[in-house]
Parts: structure tokens; sequence; C-alpha cells
């Protein structure tokens, strides 16, 4: 293959079909390298020489955030590269280039997060708590409430007792919704909870008769809830039975919000499959809250 002027050496990605069970267009793929031997004999060992290209031969160059990289002779790194479209059912292959000694930083932390995208937050390393948004709307905070840093399921996480740990980021446009959404997440629950409500995404205060859309769970219900015209309307799972204790069991979480006129659809997805979904009345009603 014809590699970018001044780039030296390449390896190929494959993204399985398997794996692709929609069309999408402008997708975030996070790229994991665990130990690469030959990336890191030849890349710069600050990684700026990483480039992501096409596989059809016309090297189109895909924007990408490189959250973290150390090079030597294992190198590691986790990256999120946009891919411009996956046809579903099929394997979607690219390249990822390397070996410039001359080349500048090619990562831009907002560049694969497109206008649908309100918020990204990866939480920084295992050692080093960091809540910026890596998106153009600056959802970012530097408050972390006594909030500590854990090791996550890739890179770092946040890591909250269960009483007095929060992150906050305050009322801005860019978390305000009336229309359809969609919020995920990695969790990992390390104790049971008690009867007390605890938070894992909110827009609200302290009652539930102000509030915009989240997730709460306690000893009982794990809750995906929202305002609508008619007032609080929440859809509940059992956590016991869905998302049980585990001190190594990290479960991937997306709660659906799809409107019609008069309703709202919520779904539940745990590691990619429903595990529930309702019809409520109503639409989101958007507050001021943080």
């Amino acid at each position: 293959m014809a590699l970018l002027s001044g780039w030296t050496q390449f390896e190929i990605i494959k993204v399985p079909a398997a794996y692709i069970t929609g069309n999408l267009t402008s997708f975030p793929l996070t790229v994991l390298i665990p130990a690469d031997s030959f990336l890191g004999t030849f890349c710069l060992t600050n990684g700026h020489d990483i480039r992501f290209t096409s596989a059809d031969g016309a090297n189109t160059v895909y924007p990408y955030e490189r959250e973290s990289f150390t090079g030597g002779a294992l190198a590691t790194g986790i990256f999120h590269v946009q891919l411009p479209t996956l046809t579903s059912g099929a394997d979607y292959y690219f390249y990822m280039q390397f070996g410039n000694a001359g080349a500048s930083d090619g990562s831009s932390a907002s560049s694969p997060w497109d206008a649908y995208s309100k918020a990204v937050w990866h939480f920084g390393t295992p050692s080093t708590l960091n809540a910026t948004d890596s998106t153009t709307n600056n959802n970012s905070t530097a408050t972390l409430n006594g909030t500590s840093a854990g090791i996550g399921i890739i890179g770092g996480c946040a890591s909250f007792n269960g009483s007095s740990n929060f992150l906050t980021i305050g009322n801005t446009a860019s978390t305000q919704f009336t229309n359809n959404l969609t919020i995920s997440f990695w969790v990992k629950i390390l104790a049971n909870a008690n009867a007390s409500w605890h938070g894992i995404v909110n827009k609200r205060n302290a009652s539930v008769s102000s509030c915009n859309y989240g997730c709460n769970f306690n000893s009982t219900n794990f809750q995906q809830f929202y305002r609508g015209g008619s007032g609080f309307e929440a859809y509940s799972l059992n956590p016991a039975t869905y998302f049980p204790v585990s001190s190594t069991v990290w479960y991937h979480v997306a709660l659906s919000y799809a409107q019609s006129s008069t309703s709202t659809i919520l779904t539940i997805y745990k590691n990619g499959g429903s595990i529930g979904t309702t019809t409520l009345p109503g639409n989101l009603a958007t507050t001021t809250d943080d």
C-alpha cells in the first residue's frame, strides 16, 4: 500500500462484521493498544506521529482523540477514531500509520465526536481523576467533591463512596433535552445499595418535582426517569437481577429516550442488548437544574 508522505510503517485494524449490527455514520470507535512491540519500535515515544487512515487506497486521514499513550518497547494507548461509515454485517478495515520522526501531533480531543455528542468524559488515569469533556461543549468540571480516581475497564474511572462523592457540571444549554436522547456509561457496583437513591447520571435537583432525565438505583430499583408533561415518569428494573454486586464485573449501560408526539419510549440496554422497554406519557421537559 502507499503510505502518507513521510510515514514508513503501518498496521491493519479490523472491525469484525459480527460487531456491526446497523449502518452507522461518523462512528467514534475506541482503539485499545494493550502492548505493541512493532508500534513501539517505530513510532515516536509520545505517539504524535500516529495516524488512522482509510484502507481504500485514498489514504483518507480519520479524525481521532488520543486519550493516553506510552511509547517504548511495548507501546500502549487508548484512541478514539471517527470512522465515516460502517455497514451492517460487513467487516471494516482501516490502517494505523506511524514512523515519521518529523510529524506534528495529529490528535484533537473533540474531532471524533460529532454534533450529536453533547458530553464525553474519559475520567483520566487510574491515578489521576480528570472530568474534562472531550466535546466542544465544554461540559467539564474541576470540582470533584472527594471523588477519587480508580481503575476503569479501559484506562481510568471515577470512584464514588456511595454517600458524599459526586461530580457536577452545572446547568448548560447542551445538556437540556426535549427530544430523543441516549446516555451510555460503564459501571461497576461494588457494594449492595441501601434504600436511599444513588444517582449515576442525573439532571435534577434533590427533589423529583424538578428534574429533566437520569438514572438512579437503590436496593430494589435500577431506575431510568424523566420529567414528562404530566410529571415525574420512571421505569425500574431489579438491580439484583441485572446488575449484581461484583468486584470484577463491569456493565455497559445505555439509556434510550425515543419520543413521539404524546409519549416517550424508555429502553435500558446492558452490554449491547435490550433488557427492558416501556412507553410512558409525556415528553422530556427542560429544567435549570445541574
